[in-house]
């Protein structure tokens, strides 16, 4: 009787060291006992004490303003406020919530603070993301360096035309923002969340080489009264085209933000695999291509013959060639990736937040 007590005893101290240790989820269910896993498969950075109060003493900035009862976002909808302060937010089926370039410049971090976010429909939750602006196109299309100069009278050959200059640079792509979001409820679905970098701009091609000169005319024939005294002379050849430029370089991509994310542990438990935070850099704009070469010129026509003495009239020169195509410019440089990071906290530390 007393060796099955004690078994009973000893399987309940062992059940009981199991469930102190704790459950450290793959899949970033439980934020408590191990590092979360993002809905991609990295671990998520988890701020602790001085970090989280850092975030939180910032978006305090609003305890005093009012708050809305609920913002429903349908579409694409743009906020020009750099904060949003909610009972509810509720995303409709595909919705994309942006924040406009004057809510950018109004603050150096983007702020929501929620007691609940939703997302009406988890097989199309919805977007939270950052005004960009469209990289600039490139410049200088079908611009042409200057062509060489027309070979003068008696067969005077064409000059080569001028090498064309490089293209225009791609426009930088725009850095994104950084976002922090305080909810007593995150949704446990994958709401995207793009804060990625802008992509540079494309290089503009290269400016077209210059058409050769013409070659100059052939003399015409002289002749006297009893004979010839000069055969008509040949056209001087075309000159050559001159060279492509080389084409201008992508613009370099833009930094990818900084999105932090700070809610009681059930939630950060049940939404840190779901949650899509995208903090990628921008992509380095593609190159622009070299300049055509500059065609060649055209051969200067032969001098006229005259009758009796010199009949037949000179050769027409031969044309210029063609010039080289310019090297396609570099592609530009991606961007630097963002940092992205979630934070427990509790509904008090919330509450000093949401005061008003």
């Amino acid at each position: 009787m007393n060796r099955i007590f004690f078994q009973i005893a000893a399987l309940i101290v062992l059940i009981a060291n199991f469930s102190s240790l704790g459950c450290k989820s793959p899949t970033g269910g439980d934020v408590g006992s191990g590092t979360p896993i993002s809905w991609d498969g990295r671990p998520i950075p988890l701020l602790q004490g001085a970090d989280i109060e850092a975030q939180i003493a910032q978006a305090r900035e609003v305890r005093n303003l009012p708050g809305t009862s609920e913002i429903v976002v349908s579409g694409r909808k743009s906020f020009d406020e750099w904060f949003i302060k909610a009972d509810k937010l509720v995303f409709e089926s595909g919705a994309t919530l942006v924040f406009s370039k004057q809510a950018q410049s109004k603050h150096s971090t983007l702020l929501i603070v929620a007691k609940q976010i939703l997302c009406r429909d988890s097989n199309s939750p919805g977007t939270i993301t950052w005004e960009r602006d469209a990289p600039a196109p490139p410049s200088g299309i079908g611009a042409q360096a200057p062509g060489g100069q027309d070979g003068t009278a008696n067969g005077v050959a064409g000059q080569q035309g001028a090498s064309g200059g490089p293209g225009t640079n791609g426009s930088q792509g725009g850095n994104a923002p950084s976002i922090l979001i305080i909810s007593l409820e995150l949704p446990p679905t994958n709401l995207s969340i793009d804060f990625n970098g802008n992509d540079g701009g494309s290089g503009g091609p290269g400016i077209g080489g210059g058409q050769g000169g013409r070659g100059g005319a052939g003399d015409s024939a002289s002749q006297s009264l009893f004979n010839c005294n000069r055969g008509a002379g040949n056209g001087g050849p075309g000159g050559s085209g001159g060279r492509g430029g080389k084409g201008g370089d992508g613009g370099q991509g833009g930094a990818g933000g900084h999105v932090t994310l700070l809610a009681p542990h059930e939630s950060i438990g049940s939404s840190a695999s779901k949650i899509k935070i995208l903090v990628n850099s921008g992509r380095g704009g593609d190159p622009g291509a070299g300049g055509n070469g500059g065609q060649g010129g055209i051969g200067g026509p032969g001098g006229s013959g005259q009758a009796p003495y010199c009949a037949g009239g000179g050769n027409a020169g031969s044309p210029g060639s063609n010039g080289p195509a310019g090297t396609t410019g570099e592609r530009g440089q991606d961007g630097r990736p963002g940092q992205y990071a979630m934070g427990s906290i509790s509904t008090n530390t919330f509450g000093s937040v949401w005061a008003q």
